[in-house]
């Protein structure tokens, strides 16, 4: 799973949880504008043989740093708002599945096996 974040002011993407790229400081106002085109391109990236750790890093140099203040916070607003509703989903598939796994009778065992084949 890809993913990126912003921790005491250093960008960094991730790779199941583990920081692939670091030491990046922006100003407040470009970092939370990277911030957001990549946790948009960590959603859109399949994670396959071809996804090289070139591949990966040229598609984030490509982001723009900067743009129209407007803009940027426009894109910041809408990442916050995609999060939200990711969360909400999220949020929503774990109700469903326990439902069905009640439904089913299934045992902690089995709940494990189905989990770990959707992953």
């Amino acid at each position: 799973m890809l993913s990126a974040d912003l921790l005491r002011g250093e960008l960094r993407f991730l790779i199941d949880g583990m920081p692939v790229v670091t030491g990046l400081f922006l100003p407040s106002e470009a970092a939370s504008f990277v911030l957001a085109q990549w946790r948009v391109l960590a959603g859109r990236l399949e994670v396959t043989g071809k996804l090289t750790g070139k591949k990966l890093v040229d598609e984030l140099r490509r982001v723009s740093v900067s743009a129209d203040p407007h803009l940027m916070a426009e894109v910041v607003e809408r990442a916050q708002a995609i999060s939200a509703i990711d969360a909400e989903i999220a949020r929503l598939e774990s109700r469903v599945n326990e439902t069905i796994y009640r439904l089913h009778d299934l045992t902690l065992d089995e709940i494990a096996i189905v989990e770990a084949a959707t992953r």
